[in-house]
């Protein structure tokens, strides 16, 4: 099938002699003008579209690594507030003894 501007999804038939006998047939007719205009068209947007769903996948590819930093830094920070929490209680409990005692 071509993809040429000039033949846009074109059927031909060629040779299969891998050293090539120079035969080539269109296997279909020509499209009209208004045809190639609109096949053209349709394949320049799915072009520009792929390129966008690139671009997409990158920026997403790039959030999730964020969003994974993010986590892994307030897992961290969780396990720094349950520490301090842990020895605050340890600090109330010896306050409340070393009052107790006078």
């Amino acid at each position: 099938m071509s993809w040429s501007l000039r033949n846009p999804r074109r059927r031909f038939l060629t040779c299969y002699n891998p050293e090539g006998c120079k035969f080539f047939e269109w296997y279909d007719n020509d499209f009209t003008g208004r045809t190639k205009d609109v096949v053209v068209h349709l394949n320049n947007r799915r072009i520009v579209l792929e390129e966008k769903l690139s671009m997409v996948e990158e920026k997403l590819a790039m959030e999730v690594e964020k969003k994974l930093v993010v986590e892994a830094h307030n897992k961290k920070l969780g396990r720094t507030v349950k520490f301090f929490s842990y020895v605050m209680v340890v600090l109330v409990g010896v306050l409340m003894m070393t009052n107790s005692y006078k």
